[in-house]
Formats: structure tokens, C-alpha cells, sequence
């Protein structure tokens, strides 16, 4: 069994998840690879990026009357182009067109079976027709069924016609996305494809979707070594990483700090009201909050998983303010260390976080709300198990039982 696994680049959230996939397959026995637009790092064995794409003579005249004319020329222009305009808070939005022709790439003949993660830009619709191989789609967000955004907020466009697009408004063309949803309709309809949702949340949006055509959904959860993600003594954690003992420590973590979908604009608010309650908050990811008096301590970009897991540890409590959000691989990670989450109630969240035993559910997107839920955490925080979060998380997301999955769903599909 040959799987090659499809994500255009090899950071962010869902590059790492697919990642641990493909080395937990590895360790299976099974032969696979990844591929990559845009490839940062070689520390991962079988992985590789596109070839450049080889331009004929009318490909190549194309492009200079494109250049001449001043039109837009290839993926990223374009999607730039059409999108001028947009409120700059709006979260992403992608197109499902390709500058790359992957029915000549070599590691894509070799496989058998085509695993595609995050994909914009590397993926064109019009390969489900060219490409006679069982195709898997993991759902890492909306966009695999919506007219172009990655996620929908209050939005139910995706189950009728995509019209009238939200995160269109300020363009030239809000109804740009019933385009794009009415191609991929098109292009996915004499096809089948076998998709893999990480929580129930995705499984059902899916099916409500106008693109969706009673195809087979497995829900597999993402996995991670749980060799690595454990409970470690917390003074021990803090001392290694010169953090004061006597501290009560929320962390936050994103890529991206300053995301509004991850709750970066309630951040600054939750951070300065607790700072009265002598609650310090840890930052994760990208800086781009200004710190607020003496209470943040942002560490920046860590990309090693052995100190990421020291980081939870030295923690008392996870915030997640997402408003929307799939299974995100900091919940995940927190849990498989033994740290409880406050978190809203949404997405795979509400699946796998239980108030009052591995952490706090919020119902009410405020940072108000957020902000009442750490002080209930903190007087309530002597009754959290921290061995019991972690042994039950850890028996969810290991990376066998998830390889295990993967792999009957692969061999179904190759009878």
C-alpha cells in the first residue's frame, strides 16, 4: 500500500497534524509520503516538494499578454486581485484552481492512494476527473465544501448557493463564491471521494453542504506522540524554564496571536481584567499583541515538540477562545499533558472537553464570559486529575489507534 499525503505547505496546524500522520503510517509498515508546494524543513524522512511547472510555448505567451494587458498572472495574483477590498479581519479564503499539473508529478503515479490535507493552491478541482486513484480528503477546515472561506462563522451559504458572500463584501463580486462552489459541484460530481472528519461538528456540516453526495465519512481523530505530550512535575517544568513557582499561569497558544477566529481581538481584554485576580498569561505563537503592564509573557514561535510539551506543563490552565474551530492540535496536546482547557463551546471542543473533569465549556462568546470561566477554573482547580486528563486524552489520540483507521479505510477503498 503506497499513500502519498498532499498539503501545501509543511507548517501551520494542519501540515503538523498530517505530518504526525504520515510518520505514525511509517510506523505501521505502510509506505508513505507527503508532498509540498513549499517545503521549510527536511527533518521528516519521505517528504517532497512540487516540481516546478514546465510552460509551453502558448503557456508562456499567455503570460506575457497577461503582463502586457496588466492582468493578473497565476494563483496568488489572482486570488489577491479578486479579493482587494476585502475587510482585512476576514479570515481566509481560497480558490480551487492550481498553478501545478500534479498528473505528472512523479510521487503521485507512484501512489495508490491520494491523501489530501490543506491544499489551496496546490490542488485544482479538475484533477478529480484526470486522476484515476482512490482519493481521501481529511478535513482540516470548511473550505473543502464552501464556496471559498475556510470557515463559515454564522453562515449557512455553503448548504444552498454560496451567494452573497460575507467575507466577500468590499470586493468587486460577492457572489464570487457561488462561482467557486457551483465548479467544485461540477467538478466533484462524477467522482467519489471518501472524506475524514476529526470531530462530529465537521462530519455534519459536511453533510449539510450542497456539494456533499452520500459518500462515505469516517471520523478519525488527529494523533500525536504521546511518548513526548505527557505530564512532567510542574515545578520541575518551570524551574527548567525559569518560570517563578508561586504563579498561577493561563497559557495561550496560535499561530498566529492576533487571529480573530483563534479570539485574538478578546485576548487584550481577558489578559488586563485578570490581571487584578495576580493571573499571568503565557503567549505561544507569531507576537503581534503589544504586551498589556506586566501580566503577558509572550515566548514567541516554538516549533520543537519536546519544549512545547514542557511549555503546557508549566501551565495551570489552557485558554481557547476560538469562536469556530475544528479539533485544534493545541487542545489536543494541552489534554495529552494532563492541562485542562477553558474553551468555547464549539466544534470539536464540545466532543471532547467535559466541564468540571479536563476543563470548562463556554457558551457565551465574550470575553466576559471567558474571563468569569478562569476565576471559576482557579477556585475549583484542586479537583482537575492531571494523570486522569492526560491517560484519557492519550487513549483518544495515539497515534496507533489513528494509523489503524487510516489504514482500513485505505484498503477498503483499494479492494
Amino acid at each position: 500500500m503506497k499513500v502519498i499525503h498532499l498539503n501545501t505547505f509543511d507548517t501551520g496546524g494542519a501540515a503538523i497534524a498530517a505530518k504526525r500522520l504520515h510518520l505514525a503510517l511509517l510506523e505501521q509498515g505502510v509506505e508513505s509520503k507527503m508532498l509540498f508546494v513549499k517545503k521549510a524543513s527536511n527533518a521528516i524522512e519521505e517528504t517532497f516538494e512540487v516540481e516546478a511547472r514546465t510552460f509551453t510555448l502558448w503557456d508562456r505567451l499567455k503570460v506575457k499578454t497577461k503582463a502586457l494587458l496588466k492582468q493578473p498572472i497565476g494563483y496568488w495574483q489572482q486570488l489577491n486581485h479578486h479579493l482587494k477590498g476585502q475587510d482585512s479581519n476576514m479570515g481566509l479564503f481560497s480558490f480551487p484552481y492550481s498553478d501545478f499539473d500534479l498528473t505528472l508529478n512523479e510521487h503521485i503515479k507512484w501512489a495508490d492512494v491520494i491523501n489530501l490535507h490543506w491544499v489551496p493552491s496546490m490542488w485544482d478541482y479538475n484533477l478529480f476527473q484526470k486522476l484515476n486513484k482512490p482519493i481521501v480528503w481529511t478535513l482540516h477546515d470548511m473550505y473543502v465544501f464552501t464556496g471559498g472561506c475556510h470557515y463559515t462563522g454564522n453562515c449557512i451559504g455553503f448548504t444552498t448557493d454560496c451567494k452573497n458572500c460575507p467575507q466577500l463584501l468590499g470586493t468587486q463580486n460577492s457572489d464570487l463564491s457561488h462561482k467557486v462552489l457551483s465548479y467544485k459541484q461540477k467538478q466533484t460530481r462524477q467522482v467519489s471521494i471518501t472524506y475524514i472528519a476529526l470531530c462530529d461538528w465537521m462530519k455534519n456540516s459536511l453533510r449539510s453542504s450542497l456539494i456533499y453526495k452520500n459518500e462515505d465519512i469516517f471520523k478519525i481523530y488527529n494523533s500525536l506522540d504521546t511518548k513526548i505530550f505527557k505530564p512532567i512535575n510542574q515545578t520541575k517544568a518551570r524551574t527548567t524554564l525559569s518560570v517563578p513557582l508561586d504563579r498561577k499561569i493561563v497559557l495561550f497558544v496560535s499561530e498566529r496571536i492576533d487571529n480573530q477566529r483563534k479570539g485574538g481581538s478578546l485576548l487584550p481584554v481577558i489578559i488586563q481584567k485578570l490581571k487584578e485576580e495576580n493571573i499571568y498569561f503565557y503567549s505561544i505563537g507569531a507576537s503581534k499583541v503589544k504586551e498589556i503592564d506586566d501580566n503577558l509573557f509572550q515566548l514567541g514561535i516554538i516549533q520543537d515538540e519536546e519544549t512545547m510539551a514542557k511549555v503546557y506543563n508549566i501551565a495551570d490552565v489552557l485558554l481557547l477562545p476560538s469562536t469556530e474551530d475544528n479539533l485544534p492540535n493545541v487542545m489536543v496536546e494541552a489534554l495529552c499533558c494532563g492541562l485542562p482547557v477553558v474553551s468555547f463551546s464549539n466544534g470539536g471542543m464540545n466532543e471532547i472537553i467535559k466541564s468540571g473533569e479536563n476543563g470548562l465549556l463556554v457558551k457565551e462568546q465574550t470575553p466576559e464570559a471567558m474571563i468569569r470561566a478562569v476565576k471559576e477554573y482557579f477556585l475549583n482547580s484542586g479537583k482537575y486529575d492531571k494523570v486522569n486528563i492526560s491517560e484519557n486524552a492519550q487513549s483518544l489520540f495515539n497515534a496507533s489507534n489513528q494509523a489503524k483507521a487510516y489504514i482500513e479505510v485505505y484498503q477498503e477503498l483499494l479492494k
